[in-house]
């Protein structure tokens, strides 16, 4: 992926003012706020589903061994949650090219 082609936070917030013709502020508070909801919902274990878009769920992993190279030893890992996102299959079918309907 070159460098170019990456969309940081502040370019979406230029993106989401120029379609909403929000100012860049209220785009930034918006853009905030949205993160800030998923991310609170995901803290408590719940699903964020968005329709034609997709949704972000929560995955545990469990307590297992890993092994320390340099010291090449093995190490206890602790069970630990991830954030995942799953695409819904309209955003994989515009991603890809094809023109998915509803």
């Amino acid at each position: 992926m070159r460098k170019g082609n990456r969309v940081n936070r502040d370019k979406l917030i230029g993106r989401v003012s120029e379609e909403t013709g929000l100012s860049k502020a209220s785009a930034a508070k918006a853009v905030t706020a949205v993160f800030g909801a998923i991310t609170s919902a995901l803290k408590v274990g719940q699903t964020v589903r968005l329709a034609k878009f997709g949704m972000f769920v929560v995955t545990e992993r469990t307590h297992r061994r890993g092994w320390n190279f340099e010291a090449g030893k093995p190490l206890d890992l602790p069970a630990t949650k991830q954030a995942r996102f799953r695409a819904s299959q309209t955003l994989k079918a515009r991603v890809s090219g094809g023109a998915r309907k509803s």
